[in-house]
């Protein structure tokens, strides 16, 4: 973390979890960078026991709209690395950043002009970097070193 204000306590999901919930919503394919292709998603009531476990069944809506902001986005970031795969997200004020690292996926939020800084924060040495506004890619990176893909994400931030 950057320092900045998270809005909501982080949220971990193992990957089945996350495609499981993400699947409920119906919000389409997940987010590529992530890459949870090879990923089966788990069952509605396996996805309730482990939200409840961990706690985050209370906070379903929070969840939900995390979820909603990955795949409904103003703006959108996607990092594909060798270890760290991230979806960041703007829908209004609201930043979402979805890392995935292993088998676990965390989810957190933050006010929209943090975003940027966050995925700053979380580059490899190499990644791949896609831009998107609106659903059209507006700039990408391939493969590049961190001050390629830090020059791209602040070159298309919004405002």
């Amino acid at each position: 973390m950057t320092g900045h204000t998270v809005l909501w306590d982080p949220v971990r999901l193992t990957a089945a979890e996350f495609a499981g919930c993400w699947e409920q919503l119906d919000l389409g394919e997940p987010p590529g960078a992530l890459g949870l292709s090879d990923v089966d998603p788990v069952w509605p009531a396996e996805v309730l026991v482990g939200l409840r476990r961990k706690g985050i069944a209370l906070r379903g809506a929070r969840l939900e709209r995390q979820l909603r902001a990955l795949a409904r986005r103003d703006y959108a970031v996607d990092v594909d690395g060798c270890r760290v795969r991230v979806r960041a997200s703007v829908v209004g004020s609201i930043g979402v950043l979805a890392e995935r690292r292993g088998d676990e996926v965390v989810l957190v939020s933050v006010p929209h002009y943090a975003v940027p800084a966050e995925l700053l924060a979380r580059l490899p040495e190499s990644a791949s970097v896609e831009v998107t506004r609106d659903g059209a890619l507006v700039g990408a990176s391939r493969c590049g070193p961190p001050g390629e893909a830090a020059e791209l994400i602040e070159r298309t931030r919004p405002g």
